[in-house]
């Protein structure tokens, strides 16, 4: 079975083989989430490439990369990643701090099917903070094919680096 843990938001985006992450209520989260996906590695890091919306016009990502910087500029922008799953795979969708990025922004992230307006999975704030994530134990693609995660700013006019 592939794992694939998507690091998303004022963060990276990564997409690792890896086992499922601890419980994000836990102090020690964001230690374990990086512990977990430098242990496992990653297949590359690349920054977003825009445009990367509406849906379905998106960035590729593929198991194991990691996005970074990426961002939510201007305000009211939405930022979609296609990523292909299969029915085996654990999708995590965790949003973090970018490299070099301050300050902290509120994030929200929502996994869609295929046909970008079903929503499949969503968080806001699950993870340490005001970041979002979505548990790979917690999510299993229902069928095999392309999905979208989408990453937006929790405030329609907010903007900031992820």
């Amino acid at each position: 079975m592939r794992i694939a843990m998507l690091l998303i938001g004022l963060a990276v985006l990564c997409i690792c083989t890896g086992a499922a992450l601890a419980d994000p209520s836990s102090p020690d989260a964001k230690e374990e989430w990086e512990s977990t996906w430098e242990m496992t590695g990653y297949r590359s890091i690349v920054p977003e490439s825009e445009p990367n919306n509406p849906c379905p016009t998106s960035q590729t990502v593929f198991l194991g990369d990691i996005v970074d910087p990426a961002a939510i500029s201007p305000a009211g922008d939405l930022d979609y990643y296609a990523i292909y799953l299969l029915t085996t795979d654990r999708l995590t969708v965790l949003t973090d701090r970018a490299t070099g990025c301050t300050p902290a922004i509120d994030t929200k992230v929502y996994i869609y099917r295929d046909d970008c307006t079903t929503q499949l999975g969503y968080d806001d704030d699950g993870g340490p903070g005001l970041y979002s994530y979505i548990a790979g134990s917690a999510w299993t693609p229902p069928y095999d094919g392309t999905y979208y995660v989408k990453v937006q700013h929790y405030s329609a006019t907010g903007t900031g680096c992820y």
